[in-house]
């Protein structure tokens, strides 16, 4: 039992449908698909195709994935947290890794004919680094580069040494510099893409090409027989894969495989049990720095919102019992978190324990302060354990006497306004360190900072954090880190995921990437 002694039962009561978990068997209606199998040349992916935008403002890692066909990464993040050159031949830094030399394939060429070199990195720096464009986050990850005044690179931080090779000087060292060269906004377009349609203008370096794309219902990218792929496994490469945008209910994601329309489960919710009739398939799964975190909007607009107030974060946070979140959210499939956002998968993670849990405390501290009959309204996204995990809040609160509602928001609707709530679920995916999702998550005035969160004492921990390298010596910085956010109240932070993809036996390449990454240049099917 919890220690505020609250039924599971009581809990899971009301929640939507007749049980949290999916039932190993579906007798939902067929649902109607017009893309036939090919048990030999193609793939159909069950995954999101979202509305796909530039490369910098993407802030979903699934709107990458429809894109990796044809946009490559310098970098590779493996699952183990190495880094694998992609574009790159070899990256050396120095001891400090406050320089870097970025030496660049001899063989790698764009789809329209053009040789790949150095010249087209230092324009990839320079469409990172324009601070002038709303919700770029690699601005944030190129900060280092920047020049403050100008809001653009710094002309004196990046040399082209030849053709092939460029060497980055940063004015300190930066231990997440090649790892945000890996992430997933960072995918390598060309100068001349169309940056308000970049589907219209498809240049890239990969070995696919899209040629359909259908926001909410399908994505399709083929091999690009025309072009002369850098891959020495290129004829070995599927020829065709479809993204099936499926919506968000995990019953028409599994009733989709049983009745043999789709080839792979993009991913599982822990919440899902998988039916009999795909006991056949092959089941991947991989402990991640994968959450959710219900988030206090500290702004409303341009005003302090009630949740700048401290008193009622901690009110509300105390009243929270992690451990129910986890069960009832994603079916103990995981590990408990502590509210500050740094996983114990990371190599500069410390434990400092669990927040207080006091929810007797909480209603007299809203009395206090004179909300107490604020009615608090928690958005969530339209699935399954987003919806869960903001169920499982609401009751814990209503049990502490705190008014609480949940709204529930449709795919496109949240998407569109996941910033903006003031109290919300927000799920973050998997990066290799620690000090990553803290930089774009908590720092004045990131990109992505949703509580709107900003403290000179944590931008300073941040910067110590980020400059230094060695992440035993980084342990000391972040435990600083995690105290502050946890006391701060920011977030209640529930549980960290193991993450599940099941695939049809004869595809291989279908192991699942901590953090939802998708290469497809590793797809393939058994013959």
């Amino acid at each position: 039992m919890p220690t505020n002694d609250i039924s599971r039962r009581k809990l899971i009561k009301g929640f939507a449908g007749t049980a949290v978990f999916a039932p190993a068997s579906i007798t939902k209606p067929a649902l109607a698909t017009d893309i036939a199998a090919d048990t030999k040349n193609t793939i159909r992916l069950q995954h999101d195709v979202p509305k796909i935008v530039e490369p910098r403002l993407w802030d979903w890692p699934q709107i990458a994935n429809c894109c990796r066909g044809w946009l490559e990464y310098l970098l590779e993040c493996q699952p183990n947290g190495s880094l694998k050159p992609i574009l790159l031949k070899e990256v050396t830094p120095n001891k400090d890794y406050s320089s870097f030399k970025l030496v660049i394939k001899p063989n790698v060429y764009w789809n329209n004919g053009e040789q790949f070199k150095a010249k087209h990195v230092l324009w990839l720096f320079q469409y990172w680094c324009d601070t002038s464009i709303p919700g770029n986050s690699m601005a944030l990850r190129m900060a280092s580069l920047i020049d403050p005044k100008a809001g653009t690179l710094d002309a004196t931080r990046i040399k082209i040494l030849d053709e092939l090779t460029l060497k980055v000087d940063l004015p300190n060292p930066d231990s997440t510099f090649l790892y945000n060269l890996a992430d997933y906004p960072a995918a390598v377009i060309h100068p001349t893409t169309n940056l308000s349609d970049i589907i219209s203008t498809p240049i890239g370096t990969g070995a696919f090409i899209p040629t359909d794309y259908i926001p909410g219902k399908r994505m399709v990218v083929v091999r690009n027989e025309k072009h002369e792929h850098w891959s020495q496994d290129y004829d070995k490469l599927i020829k065709k894969i479809i993204f099936v945008d499926l919506g968000t209910d995990p019953l028409d994601w599994l009733l989709a495989a049983q009745e043999n329309a789709v080839d792979l489960l993009f991913q599982i919710p822990s919440a899902s049990n998988i039916p009999k009739g795909l006991n056949s398939w092959k089941e991947y799964k991989i402990l991640s720095s994968n959450t959710l975190v219900a988030r206090f909007n500290q702004k409303d607009g341009l005003k302090p919102s009630i949740y700048a107030n401290s008193s009622i974060r901690a009110a509300i946070s105390q009243a929270i019992d992690n451990s129910v979140l986890l069960e009832l959210g994603i079916n103990n499939i995981g590990i408990v978190a502590h509210n500050h956002h740094v996983a114990p998968v990371h190599p500069d993670f410390v434990d400092i324990g669990a927040p207080q849990l006091s929810p007797k405390e909480s209603l007299t501290t809203l009395r206090r302060v004179g909300v107490h009959e604020h009615v608090h309204e928690i958005h969530a996204l339209d699935d399954q354990f987003n919806r869960y995990t903001a169920e499982a809040i609401a009751a814990q609160l209503r049990d502490a006497k705190i008014p609480t509602a949940v709204k529930v928001v449709p795919r496109n609707k949240y998407f569109r306004h996941w910033r903006d709530y003031s109290f919300s679920i927000t799920e973050w995916i998997h990066r290799p360190l620690g000090i990553q999702n803290i930089a774009l998550g908590y720092k004045s005035n990131a990109p992505w900072n949703e509580c709107n969160y900003s403290n000179p004492v944590l931008d300073d921990l941040i910067l110590d954090a980020i400059s230094t390298v060695n992440s035993s010596l980084r342990q000391s910085i972040m435990e600083k880190i995690e105290h502050h956010i946890q006391a701060e109240n920011l977030i209640i932070q529930p549980f960290w995921r193991e993450l599940t993809r099941i695939a049809k036996s004869d595809i291989t390449g279908a192991e699942i990437h901590p953090s939802h990454e998708l290469h497809l240049h590793k797809l393939s099917r058994k013959i």
